[in-house]
C-alpha cells in the first residue's frame, strides 16, 4: 500500500512538475517554488484523502457544496503561497518571460510592479490552479475507487452470508424430512418382519451418523452413493420382492470427489414414496454414476393413483440447493405424466 502511495504521488503530483520545468530552455535548474508547489499539491491531496473526502461523503448532512468550499479554501492558501514563493525568488532575481535565453536580448526581464511581472504570475497562479484541481480530481477518483471497491467486497460478502445461511436452512428441512419418512417405513416395517425392523434401526442408526457427522462440509461421491446404498437396501426389507427394482450406483473410480451431502436423497426417497410399489410390472429405476468428474443421477418410477405431483418440499429444495451451489453447472429436469415421473440431475464436479 506504502509503495502504491510513493508511485501515484511520484508519476501524478511530482514528476510533471520536475518535466515541465526542466523542459523550460530558461531554466538551468529547478526553482524552489517548484518544490513548494510539489508540497501544497501533497497537501491538498492528503487533506483530501485523510479528511476532507470521508468528512463530506460520509455525512448525509454534507455533501459537494461543502467539499467544494474546503478545498476552495485549500486552494487560495495553495495558490497565495505559490505566488508568495515566486515574488520572493524575483525580489533577488527578476523573472524571465517568453522569450530567448537568459542574457539575450530577446529575453524579458520582469521586476516585481511590472505588467508583464504581474501577466507571468497569473499565469502561473492559473497553472498552479489547474494542477491542484487535477490533484483534487486525482483524489476524488482514488478514494471512489476504495469505495466502490469496498462496497463491492462488503455485497459479496453479504451475498456468500446469504448463502450460506439458505444453505443451512435447506439442510435443516432435508433431515427432518428424510428422518420423519424412514420412520414410518420402519414403523410399517415391524408389524411384517421384526427382524427385518431389527436390521433396519441399525441401519437407519448408520445414516444418521453420516449425516449428523460427516455432511457439516462437502463430502466424497463415495460416501454419498454408499449413503443411498443403505437407503436403499433398507427399502427393499420394507418391500421384499414385489417391486422390480433395477439400481445401478457406479462412482466411476472417482469415489474422492467432493460433492455437496444429502444430494441424491429427495430423488430417490420420491420413488419409494410416490412410485406404484404395489404392482409387480411397474420396475423403479435409480442409477447414480459418475463419469469424467460428472455426476449422473437418474430416477424413474410408475406413479401410485391419485398421487401427488411429487414436486413438494423436498424438489423444491434440492432445485434451491444445485442453483447455489452449481449454477449453471448442475440441472434438475423433471419430467412427468399421468401415469409415470422420471428425474435427471447433472453435477459437472471438474468446475466446482
Amino acid at each position: 500500500m506504502v509503495f502504491v502511495h510513493l508511485l501515484a504521488i511520484f508519476s501524478m503530483l511530482i514528476l510533471p512538475e520536475l518535466v515541465m520545468n526542466l523542459a523550460d530552455t530558461m531554466n538551468t535548474s529547478i526553482p524552489i517554488g517548484v518544490y513548494v508547489q510539489i508540497t501544497m499539491s501533497l497537501i491538498v491531496f492528503y487533506a483530501n484523502y485523510l479528511f476532507l473526502f470521508d468528512y463530506c461523503f460520509g455525512t448525509p448532512k454534507k455533501g459537494v457544496l461543502t467539499f467544494c468550499a474546503f478545498n476552495l479554501v485549500l486552494f487560495i492558501i495553495a495558490v497565495g503561497a505559490n505566488y508568495l514563493t515566486w515574488e520572493l525568488v524575483a525580489s533577488d532575481k527578476p523573472i524571465h518571460g517568453a522569450g530567448g535565453p537568459p542574457g539575450s536580448e530577446e529575453a524579458g526581464m520582469f521586476q516585481p510592479g511590472e505588467v508583464g511581472f504581474w501577466a507571468m504570475a497569473v499565469t502561473r497562479m492559473l497553472r498552479d490552479a489547474v494542477m491542484l484541481v487535477m490533484t483534487v480530481g486525482f483524489c476524488v477518483a482514488v478514494k471512489f475507487s476504495m469505495k466502490w471497491s469496498a462496497d463491492e467486497r462488503q455485497k459479496q460478502e453479504e451475498l456468500a452470508k446469504q448463502r450460506e445461511d439458505e444453505l443451512e436452512e435447506l439442510r435443516s428441512q432435508i433431515n427432518p424430512h428424510f428422518l420423519f419418512n424412514t420412520l414410518n417405513n420402519i414403523y410399517a416395517l415391524i408389524d411384517i418382519s421384526p427382524e427385518r425392523s431389527k436390521k433396519a434401526v441399525h441401519t437407519l442408526g448408520k445414516m444418521m451418523r453420516y449425516l449428523l457427522y460427516e455432511t457439516n462440509a462437502d463430502v466424497t461421491v463415495g460416501k454419498e452413493i454408499e449413503f443411498v446404498r443403505c437407503y436403499i437396501e433398507m427399502m427393499k426389507m420394507r418391500l421384499g420382492d414385489r417391486v422390480p427394482l433395477n439400481v445401478v450406483l457406479d462412482d466411476g473410480c472417482q469415489g474422492n470427489l467432493k460433492i455437496a451431502p444429502v444430494l441424491f436423497t429427495t430423488v430417490v426417497e420420491n420413488v419409494f414414496k410416490h412410485g406404484n410399489t404395489g404392482d409387480s410390472d411397474h420396475p423403479m429405476d435409480i442409477s447414480i454414476v459418475v463419469k469424467d468428474g460428472v455426476v449422473c443421477c437418474e430416477t424413474f418410477n410408475y406413479r401410485k393413483a391419485n398421487s401427488e405431483s411429487s414436486e413438494g418440499i423436498g424438489l423444491e429444495n434440492l432445485h434451491r440447493r444445485l442453483e447455489l451451489l452449481y449454477g449453471p453447472e448442475a440441472s434438475l429436469q423433471i419430467e412427468k405424466t399421468d401415469k409415470t415421473f422420471a428425474v435427471r440431475m447433472e453435477i459437472n464436479l471438474n468446475r466446482k
